[in-house]
């Protein structure tokens, strides 16, 4: 049977697909090989419930929920393409054509809420194991899913459902983070979350030292924004961020060790400041950078943080040190991400 590194070798040696990274290439077939080569492990078997997945994912997209016939017609046709001359066998007859998908943009918050409970609660039939939060930042809803063996699960919904059976089920539901007991991600586990507007990251922590393997994909071609080959979380940052945040519905702040570094940093740097020691003259404005990433994309609005902010901001003015434009509500920061990120810790106590 076919298999993702078949698929992927075929495609990429086909002189009728273009696999160029340029955001203007429109074929369904370069969005499919680019959506497996960050989607799928290489060993995965082509089933028709990964086709679904891709499918699924694709319609997300404005481009392709305007262009479903060409979706369907050329991913398909390219998989009769391969097994045809591979000699292999596919079962077409269960995949069903994005033509056939009726996208549903739910617009009430009520309405979305009330949908996305009854398929939580399909789902886990336990009315103890999950419950449902709207992020304003994020503008998603995030289940808390709490396992009987105490493992968490973070699950994101967007606004989008489909018809599957007359049931009304949301179009994705890969966007998965999974927890132990500990409140560590899982090691050796696929995780799959948003980073930004059309933007995707599936990655794995490896072991003990917490190494990241995984991509990151944007846009509805699903070209490669960031590879993560062993990389740490400093060299991460739009994934860092991204996870902080939808760690702060589990976390709380006056136990979670990202927020009381923060915090920390902010007091002692402003105390130096006032003692005029010189090194932290010098580290001011990375520790401003830090922490008005952390106000803007984690802790946003927060009270302490900000009053933090601004009496940073007024000492590097006393010191006469150029000092950046702080932030005082939730606007869309530059992407001064810095490098200096600490490595996401963890707190044992859940929020309420």
């Amino acid at each position: 049977m076919l298999n993702v590194s078949q698929v992927l070798k075929t495609i990429s040696i086909s002189s009728e697909v273009s696999l160029e990274p340029n955001p203007r290439n429109k074929s369904a077939a370069s969005a499919f090989w680019h959506w497996l080569a960050y989607s799928a492990d290489l060993d995965t078997l082509m089933l028709p419930d990964l086709v679904h997945s891709f499918f699924q994912e694709a319609l997300e997209y404005p481009h392709w929920q305007q262009h479903k016939k060409q979706l369907g017609d050329e991913v398909l046709n390219l998989l009769r393409a391969i097994c045809l001359s591979q000699n292999e066998v596919f079962d077409f007859s269960e995949v069903l054509h994005p033509q056939n998908h009726q996208v549903i943009e739910i617009e009430s918050l009520t309405q979305w809420v009330d949908a996305t409970n009854r398929y939580l609660t399909f789902r886990y039939p336990s009315p103890d194991k999950f419950r449902l939060l709207h992020d304003d930042l994020t503008k998603k809803l995030i289940a808390v899913v709490k396992e009987s063996n105490g493992q968490i699960i973070l699950q994101e919904f967007t606004r989008h459902f489909c018809l599957k059976h007359g049931a009304l089920v949301p179009l994705r539901d890969d966007l998965i983070l999974h927890y132990n007991s500990s409140l560590d991600l899982q090691p050796e586990v696929s995780q799959k979350i948003s980073v930004g507007p059309f933007m995707t990251a599936r990655f794995q922590v490896t072991g003990p030292s917490h190494k990241l393997i995984g991509q990151i994909a944007r846009g509805f071609g699903f070209l490669p924004y960031q590879t993560l080959h062993g990389m740490n979380w400093t060299q991460a940052p739009k994934l860092f961020y991204a996870l902080r945040r939808l760690e702060q519905h589990i976390l709380r702040r006056e136990t979670d060790p990202f927020y009381q570094e923060t915090v920390e940093n902010l007091e002692h740097t402003i105390r130096m400041l006032k003692l005029a020691d010189e090194e932290f003259i010098k580290r001011a404005p990375e520790v401003l950078t830090v922490a008005q990433n952390a106000f803007e994309h984690v802790f946003v609005g927060d009270k302490l943080l900000g009053l933090l902010l601004r009496e940073l901001q007024q000492t590097m003015v006393q010191s006469q040190r150029p000092v950046a434009k702080i932030a005082t509500t939730p606007t869309k920061s530059k992407d001064t991400w810095t490098q200096n990120l600490p490595a996401p810790a963890r707190s044992h106590d859940l929020t309420n």
